[in-house]
């Protein structure tokens, strides 16, 4: 869906599921996934969608993932709750699954979110 119709028809999709069928974190999920990159409405958007799949399930691998990543790349000044919360999302999802796909995307994104001020011009 992503390559088809980007981030906007994975949101679209993702609303009707929820609006037809009702809350379920799979599709919390893919909306949250729908809305970081754009601008910071988004990735407020992208966090509420998250909490309220983890509400519905604390230990969705998914939503942890994705969750703990827009944490991550959170600047630290001018979101520092979203920031500070990285490291306990971190956690909550390598403690059960510390080998799943889900935790090499988190620990990608950690990677990416570490580099330095050259290693972002190269």
């Amino acid at each position: 869906m992503f390559l088809a119709g980007g981030n906007a028809a994975v949101r679209r999709a993702a609303q009707e599921g929820l609006d037809e069928l009702g809350p379920q974190a799979d599709l919390y999920c893919w909306l949250a996934l729908g809305h970081p990159v754009e601008d910071d409405d988004r990735d407020d958007r992208a966090e509420e969608a998250s909490r309220a799949g983890l509400a519905l399930d604390a230990a969705h691998l998914g939503l942890l993932a994705g969750y703990a990543e827009l944490c991550l790349r959170a600047d630290a000044f001018e979101y520092p709750g979203r920031a500070a919360r990285a490291p306990v999302l971190s956690r909550r999802l390598k403690e059960p699954a510390p080998e799943s796909a889900e935790a090499e995307q988190l620990a990608a994104g950690a990677r990416w979110a570490r580099r330095g001020y050259w290693e972002g011009i190269r």
